[in-house]
């Protein structure tokens, strides 16, 4: 099942995606569970709600899923990488869809 904040993939770009939040959330040595749990506490930190669980982090490391733009700005926070650098310009446009956020 997907939610209105992740794109499904399961293309090559998705896993490259996959694999440097995967990276990324080792060398911090992070569980999924505690890089969604960081995630939802930098949102907080900027005022924001959300809702995030080491599942969902978990498609996100297999591919399945993009995260969405709004995901994207916190897994930047968190793990200091950026996501959208591994998404051709051409591809960025769907993910860039602002209806689901508030």
């Amino acid at each position: 099942m997907t939610t209105s904040e992740e794109q499904p993939t399961v293309d090559p770009i998705g896993r490259a995606v996959g694999r440097a939040v995967l990276r990324a959330r080792l060398e911090r040595g992070y569980t999924q569970e505690r890089l969604a749990e960081a995630i939802v506490e930098a949102a907080a930190r900027d005022g924001e709600r959300i809702r995030l669980t080491g599942s969902a982090v978990s498609r996100w490391e297999h591919g399945t899923f993009l995260p969405s733009l709004r995901y994207r700005r916190f897994l930047r926070q968190v793990l200091d990488i950026d996501v959208a650098t591994l998404i051709p310009p051409e591809r960025l446009h769907p993910l860039l869809d602002h209806r689901s956020d508030p």
